[in-house]
């Protein structure tokens, strides 16, 4: 979390979801999944041989931007990403959008209509 959210908010937010119950593990590696009946989950194994008895997975992966290879290409980017404007067109060093280029996900730092302009940047 604090690689994704920072020190302050990773903090706060891995209390908010454990004073929900949820029994949240950071940097454990699972070594399997084992299956239930009727295609459900059973347990997760994980490396260290803790079982954990659930019907329930949630899979989430963490992300690093990867943009150097776009170094030379003209293409707008930062350490947040392919900077796009707010319909995914990728913008150019200029700041204007790269025709036929678009991008979404992790790799996107798109603007949004909940984003002031001077944020975007």
């Amino acid at each position: 979390m604090r690689r994704a959210l920072g020190q302050r908010i990773g903090a706060f937010m891995t209390t908010v979801i454990r004073d929900y119950g949820v029994d949240l593990r950071l940097g454990d590696a699972v070594e399997r999944i084992e299956a239930g009946s009727a295609s459900t989950v059973a347990a997760v194994i994980l490396r260290d041989g803790t079982r954990i008895d659930t019907d329930l997975v949630i899979v989430a992966l963490g992300a690093q931007r990867n943009v150097e290879w776009l170094e030379g290409s003209g293409l707008l980017t930062s350490s947040r990403g392919l900077r796009c404007d707010a319909f995914c067109r990728a913008l150019k060093g200029d700041g204007s959008p790269a025709p036929g280029v678009f991008a979404a996900g992790d790799v996107a730092h798109c603007a949004g209509f909940w984003t002031p302009a001077r944020t975007r940047r």
